[in-house]
């Protein structure tokens, strides 16, 4: 294959194969364990692997593929961007993936036992419209490359924030649902985040199952496990101690315990792989340094965080008890740290692996180079590190790669070299491991190589309140500010809510609004979920239910804050109240409020919502400047780009003065241009009321019969506009409604 050299820029990670000798391993340094299958054999080719994490996007799915994208713009784009990363791939020489399935409690493939991952839709449990562990099989085998699913066991969740907390409590009507919810007593808090206790055996037969039924439904070619396993932080860490006194008896420390642990799983998951697919590889991805020399005479010469102390790893046992395929070692640093020496460690390493079966992955953090950091000053040094600088030319750059030999030595002192196949059958036969150059490009090395995507900008707080004011404006459901609570007049078809400043932040009043806007459409005149006659305990208590539902799916959406901690149990007691607990009652009414937000993201996408009931877009200006039109009479400006507006003082004033007003409003019989031009200036109708205390229920009458005035112009022009949807109502009903929607 032809690479075209273009010149020396950031370098990409590339990982390199230290291959050891085959001879026997030794008896274990530690207690023995009974007989594991033997590890994969090592294919021909050597391994040229890279990373494909899916925890954040960080590298897939493309975070601009769930932002405002319709299911078929959003798969399409996830996998054309799947395929375009492993064509770049194939071309670059790298013949293995290891993707990342599992990167918290949730999935990448079609499970039954954890939900699907929010990383493919936004939403924790949503199918995603295909399998995308399958798809990636596909295109990489197709190409030649092998894929290894990457797991972290433990890990819950990446942080504990409430937005967390309630997408993970709103999988407990979906199935399956997370963890989190099923096994509430095996979740712990440690580095700020939500992990399962590795002291539990069962969590431990829990991960082994979820592994199992990758290797057994899916053609994977090998597992791997990250470095997470006690992952803890100075500030947060975990709490075991109830693990601990249950199961730790008989320890000499909880060191020794939790070293214990970390064992068991990876013996349960490397038997329970070779039990069900031999061939399929199973290998660990742990900290650097097992241990130090200052600690261990059996360690490394260093003086970094150990696997051993720090994460409780017997990573070194894991090779010497023959559990693991391969390991690759995150040595990831510059060569001048003095601290854990890239060249010590390499050679450290590759003595632990060459008595046994396992094989050594080592990568060169090549992608670091002249990256600033203030960690890793060394990366930026004249430029980038030195000893990688000094091997790169306009062919790559050479570094080497060890191998192994076989040969026999005859009298004459020469050497007879051997395949390793003939070498099994020569009893004199010996084995010596050479280095051998290996070439690795620089990434801007490689014309035509890809340009790190950027990640799509988040909407503010601002862009976020406007898009819910124009939604809710443009559904044509009136929204009224006053006292009291927010709630859905079902009688008047009005959401009221209290004023704005009365919320705490404009997340909490627009997740008011929603839950509300939700309720109105139920209205006869919309979905007729809820006939005002045939309102009952029942009926009211599941059109809750829908809006709770609906209230958690839209503010997991927008950041907006959930319902009370409480809203799983009320779900719970709603529908075994009023439908003696039968899941179809919950699960029609989480398709219903699906709908809803399917509503939402569709006039988010600039689309024509398909609900029948939503109106035409040439309406939805109209709509607005009405919404408008309310807030001013009750007091609220019309929030464009404000976090939450306040009530404006009395005696402001608007585009047309008090005075202008008063004529114009006397100069005309049109109820419709008297309407507006009170709507337009409450300080009018004030002053009016002021003036004349006595005319005030005249003055109401007018209001609503002006906006009854308003609303049927509306309607009019809705029921004549190109393209409407038809209404099953007949049309004086529809008036009515109508009448009912815009009074005041």
């Amino acid at each position: 294959m032809t690479r075209h050299v273009k010149r020396i820029g950031a370098l990409a990670a590339c990982a390199l194969l230290l291959v050891s000798c085959s001879s026997k391993p030794p008896k274990s340094l530690v207690t023995p364990l009974p007989t594991v299958s033997k590890p994969t054999p090592q294919a021909n080719a050597p391994m040229r692997g890279i990373w494909l994490a899916t925890v954040s996007r960080l590298d897939w799915p493309p975070v601009a593929s769930v932002n405002g994208r319709s299911a078929d713009q959003r798969i399409a784009m996830q996998k054309q961007a799947l395929i375009a990363k492993l064509d770049n791939l194939k071309q670059l020489g790298i013949n293995t993936v290891f993707f990342q399935v599992k990167p918290d409690s949730t999935a990448l493939w079609s499970s039954k036992i954890l939900p699907w991952s929010d990383m493919l839709t936004g939403n924790i449990g949503e199918y995603p419209g295909y399998d995308p562990l399958q798809f990636m099989l596909d295109e990489a085998h197709k190409r030649g490359m092998k894929v290894h699913a990457w797991f972290n066991p433990y890990r819950v969740s990446t942080n504990t924030k409430p937005s967390t907390i309630a997408a993970l409590n709103r999988t407990s009507y979906q199935t399956p649902s997370s963890v989190y919810v099923q096994h509430p007593e095996w979740v712990r808090i440690s580095g700020d985040r939500f992990v399962l206790d590795p002291g539990i055996p069962e969590v431990r037969d829990w991960i082994t199952k979820v592994v199992t039924e990758v290797v057994a439904n899916y053609p994977v070619d090998g597992v791997q496990f990250d470095d997470y396993f006690y992952a803890e932080s100075p500030g947060s860490a975990l709490n075991d101690a109830q693990s601990w006194r249950q199961y730790g008896q008989g320890f000499a420390s909880k060191a020794d315990w939790r070293r214990h642990n970390t064992q068991q799983l990876i013996v349960q998951v490397s038997r329970a792989i070779k039990q069900t697919k031999p061939n399929v590889e199973f290998g660990v991805s742990p900290a650097g340094v097992w241990r130090n020399r200052s600690f261990d005479p059996a360690g490394s010469d260093t003086r970094g965080a150990a696997a051993y102390d720090e994460s409780y790893a017997d990573t070194r046992q894991w090779v010497q008890q023959g559990l693991l395929d391969y390991i690759a070692p995150q040595i990831y640093w510059p060569f001048s740290r003095d601290a854990a020496r890239y060249d010590v460690l390499t050679r450290w390493w590759a003595d632990v692996v060459k008595p046994t079966h396992t094989r050594l992955y080592i990568g060169i953090a090549f992608y670091k180079v002249g990256e600033p950091s203030k960690k890793e000053p060394d990366w930026t040094v004249q430029g980038g590190v030195p000893e990688l600088k000094e091997r790169l030319t306009e062919h790559g750059v050479t570094v080497l790669r060890p191998e192994d030999v076989f040969f026999t030595v005859e009298n004459d002192g020469k050497w007879n070299f051997v395949s390793e196949e003939q070498a099994k059958g020569i009893p004199d036969v010996r084995c010596h491991t050479l280095l051998y150059p290996f070439t690795v490009f620089n990434a801007a090395q490689i014309e035509n190589f890809p340009a790190r995507e950027q990640p799509a900008p988040s909407m503010t707080e601002a862009q976020r309140n406007e898009l819910l004011e124009r939604f809710v404006a443009s559904s044509g459901v009136a929204v009224e500010h006053g006292k009291g609570v927010p709630r859905f007049d079902h009688k008047t078809d009005t959401v009221r809510l209290p004023y704005p400043e009365n919320f705490h932040s404009s997340g909490a009043y627009y997740a008011a609004k929603l839950r509300e806007f939700f309720k109105a459409t139920g209205h006869t005149s919309r979905e007729a979920r809820q006939p005002v006659k045939a309102q009952t305990l029942k009926s009211c208590a599941f059109e809750e239910m829908r809006a709770e539902m609906f209230s958690m799916l839209a503010g997991a959406k927008f950041g907006l804050p959930m319902p009370e901690h409480g809203s799983a149990e009320r779900l719970r007691l709603w529908n075994q109240t009023f439908s003696g607990g039968e899941s179809r009652a919950l699960f029609r009414a989480a398709s219903e409020a699906a709908r809803a937000l399917t509503t939402l993201r569709q006039f988010e996408a600039g689309e024509q919502p398909a609900a029948r009931w939503f109106p035409k877009r040439e309406a939805w200006p109209e709509l607005v400047e009405m919404q408008k039109q309310r807030d001013a009479v009750t007091g609220v400006s019309f929030r464009e780009n404000a976090s939450g507006a306040s009530r404006p003082a009395s005696g402001s004033t608007t585009s047309r003065s008090l005075s202008e007003s008063a004529r114009a409003f006397e100069k005309t019989d049109d109820l419709t241009v008297k309407a507006r031009l009170i709507l337009q200036n409450p300080d009018f109708l004030n002053m009016a009321l002021m003036l004349d205390p006595s005319a005030t229920r005249e003055l109401a009458a007018l209001c609503d019969q002006v906006s009854q005035a308003l609303h049927m112009e509306l309607d009019e022009k809705l029921r004549s506009a190109p393209g409407a949807v038809e209404n099953p109502l007949p049309l004086n009903e529809q008036k009515a409604a109508s009448a009912r929607r815009m009074r005041m």
